[in-house]
């Protein structure tokens, strides 16, 4: 067990959780946070050449046709990705 200390600027100051042998310490730090969030979820990229965009520079075929689908995943990414605004320097 490694039994490094991570510490996690997005949790209460004080709390404490063993996971895959790390240690997450939270610090409370809603600034350090936002600047972590920001840097870890991609926001689209507009792409000049088309409509549409990238997302985390990967480029994304259109949907074509009848398709319908839904990621829990995808609402929630894409509630943080309009709730927040994209950080040049992240």
């Amino acid at each position: 067990s490694h039994n490094t200390v991570v510490h996690n600027p997005c949790t209460f100051n004080g709390y404490q959780i063993e996971w895959k042998g790390h240690h997450l310490l939270g610090t409370g730090d809603s600034e350090a946070c936002v600047r972590q969030v920001k840097r870890l979820i991609p926001h689209l990229e507009p792409d000049t050449a088309k409509l549409g965009g990238r997302v985390g520079g990967v480029e994304h075929p259109e949907v074509r046709g009848k398709f319908f689908a839904m990621s829990l995943y995808f609402f929630s990414l894409d509630s943080l990705r309009e709730l927040s605004t994209a950080d040049p320097e992240a």
